[in-house]
């Protein structure tokens, strides 16, 4: 009998990194090789690098990094209206999803997405009903269980901002020019996934008489944390038509600290065929961390329908490595 073929591979080559990949054919996974052409040492390799790629060990910082900002930026400026009355008191609820630019971090064929969808609600009042009517302040909290393939974990965040107009409003007709404000604040987030259930992916294996469909089956540890506060700043500008519909957009800078961090021990069954048969085993093992980016430009545009009693609006969110969506609703006194 043939003895048991292994091939060990270190990924990566970045400073801090610690991945790994460990395959091993059995007799069943020798005989397959024999069967598509290929020698062990090939199927070896193919199989270590498909792994990688699923995994995306080779571009573990990166995808630390995306996750690190996702989760800030799923919590950006949440609670905030950007075209309030002066005499506001409002509560509101807003969905919101973000996903990194970067299709590749992205990608359904993948383990990890650098996206996240989070449910929330807010609140506000204009301090024009205690005499400071160009001034607002709000607070937003949220909670959202997240699933991305067998990864499932769950995003808590929360903020609290403060508006100033620094020039007030302008009324020429039925257009409104609704001002000049800055807004800043503090935004905390807290995002984890983890496995939740057996993983299984696929991959193909090519000799040079055939090829062969591997399903890779998982289970142990695999768990990546995102812990980030931030401070934006930013500057936004608007017009109201009919006082009813309104149009707003500006832009700004986020200030980011904080970490993302993946952990993963997983051992692994190959297999083949409807039934499953056994080819070998892998183990998978990684430890990486990485941050947010500590400065982080955005521009922001948003409709809105705007009555005295229920405003309805919808918002984009965007920066060279994210994009956001925000649709909500809020109601109260004016």
């Amino acid at each position: 009998m043939k003895s048991l073929a292994a091939l060990v591979i270190l990924a990566g080559g970045v400073a801090g990194a610690d991945s790994k990949v460990t395959v091993t054919l059995n007799q069943a996974g020798q005989d397959l090789a024999d069967q598509i052409g290929a020698d062990l040492a090939q199927v070896l390799a193919d199989s270590e690098a498909r792994i990688n790629e699923l995994f995306e060990l080779q571009g573990l910082p990166q995808l630390l990094h995306s996750f690190a900002n996702i989760a800030a930026f799923a919590n950006h400026s949440l609670g905030v209206d950007y075209q309030p009355h002066d005499k506001d008191l409002m509560i509101g609820f807003v969905a919101d999803s973000a996903l990194a630019s970067d299709a590749r971090l992205t990608s359904s064929d993948k383990v990890f997405s650098a996206a996240v969808v989070n449910y929330g609600v807010t609140l506000g009042a204009s301090l024009g009903r205690w005499g400071h009517p160009r001034w607002s302040v709000s607070a937003n909290g949220s909670y959202a269980s997240t699933t991305i393939r067998k990864l499932a974990g769950e995003l808590l965040a929360g903020g609290a901002h403060v508006q100033y107009k620094v020039i007030p409003d302008a009324v020429r007709g039925q257009l409104r020019w609704t001002g000049l404000s800055i807004t800043t604040g503090l935004e905390h987030a807290e995002w984890e996934i983890g496995l939740a259930a057996p993983l299984r992916l696929n991959f193909t294996v090519t000799g040079s008489r055939d090829r062969a469909n591997v399903a890779m089956i998982s289970n142990g540890t695999l768990k990546v944390v995102a812990s980030t506060t931030a401070i934006p700043v930013e500057i936004t500008t608007g017009v109201r038509l009919g006082s009813v519909f309104g149009l707003y957009g500006g832009g700004g800078l986020t200030f980011t600290t904080g970490t993302s961090t993946v952990i993963a021990q997983l051992d692994s069954t190959l297999v083949i065929n409807a039934d499953d048969l056994p080819i070998g085993s892998a183990t998978v093992t990684a430890s990486e961390s990485d941050g947010p980016s500590t400065v982080n430009a955005h521009a922001l545009a948003g409709v809105q329908i705007h009555t005295s009693h229920v405003r309805v609006f919808v918002q984009g969110l965007a920066s060279p490595d994210e994009r956001a969506l925000s649709i909500g609703l809020r109601a109260g006194l004016d």
